[in-house]
């Protein structure tokens, strides 16, 4: 058991408890402003505080764009369904958030979406959730996705980002997302 007595110095298993340096009120003003002065400047110069500072003005001015999720999944698959509650709560969240959701284990005509998004972003797809969201994709859900998802959102709700079916070329475009967003 510890001796309530002891000092800080007998307590730090490094150094010499003998050791005792007496810091006067103008060193400890000096390093206070050192200290924030670096925490100014590494707050100024990080790209995502200036991200989070444009975003909340976007915010503020409610100049938000829609953000497109297109997601893949399967009837019967368990983590298709946990996915499909977190979109669930991403929708009523983010008003912004439109999911497109496509079947593909059964509805045989939505592998073809599928198969061209995935081509687009160079994912080979052998399972499904599969999900794309602007510049974003993933193939499976789980805690680290949906955060990843969130943040994504985030981002692309305040600075307008390519939609995912940006990738392909005009005419397959047409002819597999009738329903998606106008072209660009």
């Amino acid at each position: 058991m510890r001796d309530p007595t002891a000092t800080l110095e007998s307590m730090i298993p490094f150094g010499s408890s003998s050791r005792h340096v007496d810091v006067g009120p103008a060193t400890v003003v000096r390093r206070f402003l050192l200290a924030a002065a670096a925490a100014l400047l590494v707050t100024v110069l990080s790209p995502s505080a200036a991200q989070d500072a444009t975003a909340h003005a976007a915010e503020e001015a409610g100049d938000t764009f829609t953000v497109n999720v297109y997601y893949f999944w399967g009837d019967g698959c368990p983590v298709c369904v946990q996915q499909r509650a977190f979109l669930d709560w991403l929708v009523e969240h983010y008003p912004e958030v439109e999911v497109h959701a496509f079947e593909v284990w059964h509805e045989v005509e939505n592998r073809p979406r599928l198969q061209a998004l995935s081509d687009a972003f160079g994912r080979p797809v052998r399972a499904v959730p599969v999900t794309f969201i602007g510049e974003d994709s993933w193939i499976g859900f789980n805690q680290v996705a949906s955060v990843q998802m969130t943040a994504s959102v985030e981002a692309y709700r305040t600075y307008q980002a390519p939609d995912a079916l940006d990738r392909l070329p005009p005419d397959v475009r047409a002819a597999l997302f009738p329903m998606g967003p106008p072209a660009p």
